[in-house]
């Protein structure tokens, strides 16, 4: 019927034409009436084009980018996944040991998401634009996190603690502050200091804007100190050097100490000879 209505065939017509395919064919070969052949070529020329199996088979739909035909589950899984580049930083925003509160704040912040000025305008949403921190510039994400005097001395305070600068170009240098620590229990705290820096921010930012609130940045850091010390203490990461006990006792962070290795006494005994 989809070809009879691709190529409008009168429906008096059909009703004098076999409807099954079997019916047309003849030791596999086309056997189309004359009538069909004469007023529909374009119809005759699409279906001889058609290879007839040599051997009577059930009808079946064919996968052609399927190694065996079929359409499996995984296969078409595959054919409608998206391929989307792998983002560096996301496994450093998504882990077990923050809140995935902060975490989703945090991934809309690097994926533009976030309701920023700058970000509504780009929406269409035209309103007058200021910095709800520095009342000196309009707000961008980049300002709000990383230029405001408000965000520079959070910033400036961590970069003291790791004794480096906290000049940023981008959103991304913030996933370079850990690099310089080998052990994993500091490449965590750093990282849940990074994510909590940046929902303070917001929140704080969140607070003037809709509640009239003020909130000093020193206080801002306080609740940091106190958000790294809670989660990274649940964790049992294992830190052991002097530098990373240095950088722990500043963020208030239980040490984890290697466990003391169990000695077996094995008495050894020569083999008899024989």
């Amino acid at each position: 019927m989809v070809l009879a209505d691709h190529y409008q065939i009168p429906e008096t017509m059909l009703n004098f034409s076999p409807p099954k395919v079997s019916d047309y064919n003849d030791n596999s070969q086309w056997n189309i009436s004359d009538a069909i052949s004469h007023h529909f070529r374009n119809l005759l020329s699409h279906v001889t084009n058609v290879t007839l199996a040599m051997v009577d088979k059930l009808d079946e739909l064919i996968w052609k980018d399927s190694a065996t035909g079929r359409l499996a589950l995984k296969e078409a899984f595959l054919f409608k996944k998206q391929s989307h580049p792998k983002i560096p930083w996301a496994k450093s925003i998504w882990n077990k040991d923050f809140p995935p509160s902060k975490s989703t704040m945090v991934c809309r912040l690097m994926m533009g998401k976030l309701p920023t000025e700058e970000n509504l305008k780009h929406r269409g949403c035209n309103l007058p634009s200021m910095c709800s921190h520095c009342c000196k510039t309009e707000e961008s994400s980049f300002h709000l996190f990383f230029e405001c005097i408000y965000a520079v001395n959070i910033w400036c305070w961590l970069a003291s603690l790791l004794n480096m600068s906290s000049q940023f170009q981008s959103m991304e240098d913030i996933w370079n502050l850990y690099n310089r620590f080998s052990n994993l229990q500091c490449k965590l705290v750093i990282n849940s200091a990074t994510i909590n820096i940046l929902n303070s921010i917001w929140y704080d930012r969140n607070q003037r804007r809709f509640k009239d609130k003020l909130i000093h940045w020193k206080s801002s850091i306080s609740n940091i100190l106190a958000n790294v010390s809670l989660a990274r203490n649940i964790s049992t990461t294992i830190s052991i050097s002097m530098s990373d006990f240095t950088l722990l006792k500043k963020f208030n962070v239980m040490i984890h100490r290697p466990r003391n290795p169990k000695i077996i006494e094995v008495i050894w005994h020569p083999p008899i000879a024989q």
